[in-house]
């Protein structure tokens, strides 16, 4: 019988032994297979999306550097926002990541970073879940027209040379059927810093949010969110004013908008409503806005790119 016992016992820790080496391996396969997700353990040089996270490597192994060079940011218009304009220090290779991988329930790793535009990237984890928030709210579709452009790719598209593309937190984007005041809405209800509505898209960024440390390292935190206390949201600074000249000989005044090139990326749409001397109004959504200059005087209000309001009157 002792002998009988014993062979049960060693048979018992044989099969413990074995038990627990299959559910390392499990673990370790597991591991391996499952992404790690945003609020968990990930090295500092990681990107963490909903879905996976993305190894980021230093910028000092770009292929082609000057592709990459990225402006002074002690340059930029507005001086509260300069530490929002450093040039990245780590980017995502491309070339070893597949586009089509899942960052979300309905966006891909292509959606935000292309690879056929651009070798390495960098794109907001914190802004492609606003995406998957908006395609919630939504309930369809959204075609991303534009995410990550390296300086290189901005400046052949005719991007403005402080995009906020190359700063991997802007998109550009349409729908099926696109409803852009909805779209701004949106963008705006998840804290975007600026947007603008085009012709055919709207751009939303997020300029005034703290740079991802996976790309900036130890990022500082700007003064636009730290220390003036500005919020996230609400439209940056842009010096655009209204401009008026004579036409059809004296007898009609056109009024236009001078726009800064620092932001204007395209076809943007207008809303104008000039009130005459007799409280008449009249409505345009072209580019500039004639009247008769027998109606004057004229109180002039325009709402450019859905973001941009200006008024003026005239004489």
């Amino acid at each position: 019988m002792r002998i009988c016992s014993k062979s049960v016992l060693g048979l018992i820790g044989l099969a413990l032994v074995i038990s627990g080496c299959m559910n390392r391996l499990s673990s370790s396969n597991q591991s391996a297979r499952s992404p790690v997700l945003p609020g968990k353990t990930a090295a500092p040089n990681s990107a963490c999306y909903t879905d996976r996270c993305l190894q980021a490597g230093p910028s000092r192994n770009i292929v082609d550097p000057a592709d990459y060079k990225y402006q002074d940011p002690s340059q930029y218009p507005d001086p509260t926002l300069r530490s929002q304009y450093i040039a990245p220090i780590r980017f995502i290779d491309l070339m070893h990541v597949d586009g089509s991988l899942s960052l979300s329930t309905n966006f891909q790793i292509g959606d935000f970073m292309v690879f056929s535009h651009d070798r390495y990237a960098i794109f907001s984890p914190e802004v492609a879940h606003i995406f998957q928030l908006i395609r919630n709210d939504l309930g369809g579709p959204i075609w991303i027209t534009s995410g990550y452009r390296s300086p290189l790719h901005n400046a052949q598209v005719g991007g403005v040379p402080w995009s906020r593309h190359m700063y991997g937190d802007a998109v550009d984007f349409t729908t099926p059927s696109p409803n852009y005041p909805l779209l701004q809405n949106l963008c705006l209800k998840y804290d975007a810093s600026f947007t603008l509505i085009y012709t055919d898209h709207i751009h939303c960024d997020w300029r005034k949010h703290p740079l991802n440390p996976a790309f900036y390292g130890q990022a500082p935190i700007g003064p636009a969110i730290g220390t003036h206390a500005l919020p996230y949201y609400g439209p940056a600074p842009i010096s655009a004013r209204i401009v008026s000249r004579l036409v059809n000989h004296g007898q009609a005044i056109e009024f236009g908008v001078n726009l800064p090139t620092e932001e204007i990326e395209g076809s943007l749409i207008y809303d104008w409503q000039v009130t005459a001397a007799q409280n008449t109004v009249q409505l345009f959504t072209t580019k500039t806005a004639t009247v008769p200059v027998s109606e004057a005087p004229f109180k002039i209000e325009v709402v450019v790119g859905g973001s941009i309001h200006l008024e003026k009157t005239w004489p």
